[in-house]
């Protein structure tokens, strides 16, 4: 999604990663009227994934979710279907992600040190604490990552941001937003990653919404104007 009129001009990227898994938190029309849009409109091509797995209504080989394992790829290979779209500045570059989607991201920034900023919606930094806060989890990680049961540890460690902080790219700049209501993902998931962040010196910013749940639907012009204010001063054109 890009504005509209551009006149031959290049914009920065944004890589939107979805939360989810296979179809739950698919990506349809009416949700690319709200942030995915609010973000083009300020000045932006954003390019997302569905990830492999989500589209097996229409396509037979689409894959298998798993959850932060091998879909990271689909995200990985946005910045080659970016080179294609003449008005995307793929040198200038940030990511999105919600829930999921910012597991998606740290993971993929891994991969990406030219990444610019990265920003964090109600994400989980540290899966295994995350599990123990909310149990009934646990079955999508069972149904989604190849062989969890066998190496459950590594499995998670691989997925929690907390456990590799100093692999990510250490000029990336992040936002950390999150509700104080969460009932999907702890608020101290965010709140103790800032706090990592802190003592390494890395370049964040936390955000907290009071009484505020997974979707920010009490504080949605709020996190927009943070969104789009944070992208402006990180990710210029």
């Amino acid at each position: 999604m890009k504005p509209r009129n551009l006149s031959n001009k290049t914009l920065p990227v944004v890589i939107y990663n979805r939360g989810g898994n296979a179809g739950f938190g698919y990506v349809v029309f009416g949700k690319k009227l709200q942030l995915i849009s609010d973000i083009a409109m300020a000045g932006y091509v954003v390019i997302g994934s569905q990830y492999r797995g989500a589209s097996s209504r229409f396509i037979s080989n689409n894959g298998q979710d798993e959850f932060g394992g091998n879909d990271i790829n689909d995200v990985l290979k946005l910045i080659e279907i970016a080179k294609e779209i003449p008005e995307a500045d793929t040198s200038n570059i940030g990511m999105v992600g919600w829930s999921r989607g910012a597991m998606q991201s740290y993971i993929a920034s891994k991969s990406i040190p030219s990444l610019k900023t990265l920003i964090a919606i109600a994400g989980n930094s540290d899966t295994e604490k995350a599990l123990v806060w909310r149990p009934k989890m646990e079955k999508v990680y069972q149904a989604r990552v190849p062989n969890f049961a066998k190496n459950r540890s590594s499995e998670l460690a691989s997925r929690s941001v907390s456990k590799w902080l100093d692999k990510i790219p250490s000029t990336m700049s992040i936002l950390l937003l999150h509700g104080d209501n969460d009932k999907r993902v702890n608020v101290e998931q965010s709140m103790s990653l800032a706090a990592q962040l802190e003592v390494s010196k890395h370049p964040h910013k936390l955000v907290i919404y009071p009484n505020d749940n997974h979707g920010l639907v009490r504080h949605r012009k709020e996190m927009t104007r943070e969104i789009t204010s944070w992208l402006k001063n990180n990710l210029s054109s």
